[in-house]
């Protein structure tokens, strides 16, 4: 057993796609009456900086115009449902990553997967991958409202961090494997980051530090 500590992103390493665009664009089909609400956020999202408090600002009101007048319970199964089914859709679980996950939880490592999607998809999706129980799970949580379900936590940037230490997964972190820049105070923390397709504005916006320890997979 190597005993490490490793933490992975989900969308864009263990998935290839976004499960809550995903979500959104399934949703929208269904309910398309909601699309106006849902655009402006997503337009006033899309242009907020990726590290600005905005942006979890714009993530609220998206979950929030997406999910009114929704069920917390229809919610959960819904999202359940969706991992299930980009599961069995052939390819969209990338190699690579999934068996360095399921390296690490062999090895005896200590692994949290750590993403900004909504919980319930987080944990279905990583039980998916792996033995049920193996690896710890974290996403953005949801709560009941009046007006439907809203995004109670937006699990992104520091938060991650934040997170990570009320789960046991205080740092440094041995092995940080992530997509995005917005993964900056995780990377910071780790002994060796994993950039995982890193697009140029992405090793760009990275300080030196990090992409010189960095491995960078392709």
């Amino acid at each position: 057993m190597s005993g490490k500590t490793v933490v992975f992103d989900l969308d864009g390493v263990l998935l290839h796609g976004d499960s809550t665009v995903e979500l959104l664009r399934r949703r929208l089909r269904h309910s398309p009456w909601l699309l106006p609400p849902v655009a402006v956020a997503g337009a006033l999202f899309a242009l907020s900086d990726r590290r600005s408090r905005w942006r979890s600002r714009w993530s609220r009101a998206v979950v929030a115009a997406a999910l009114l007048g929704r069920r917390i319970d229809s919610v959960e199964a819904e999202l359940r449902a969706l991992a299930e089914d980009l599961h069995a859709q052939e390819g969209l679980a990338p190699t690579r990553t999934v068996e360095a996950l399921r390296s690490h939880v062999a090895q005896g490592d200590r692994v949290l997967v750590s993403s900004a999607g909504l919980e319930p998809f987080v944990h279905a999706w990583v039980d998916l991958l792996t033995e049920p129980g193996a690896v710890t799970a974290a996403g953005s949580r949801l709560a009941q409202h009046r007006s439907g379900v809203v995004l109670a936590d937006h699990h992104y940037g520091g938060r991650k961090v934040e997170r990570a230490a009320e789960l046991g997964f205080a740092p440094p972190y041995d092995v940080v494997y992530s997509d995005s820049d917005s993964d900056l105070p995780l990377l910071e923390c780790a002994t060796t980051p994993v950039l995982v397709e890193p697009s140029d504005r992405t090793l760009d916006a990275l300080p030196r530090a990090v992409r010189e320890r960095a491995q960078i997979w392709r």
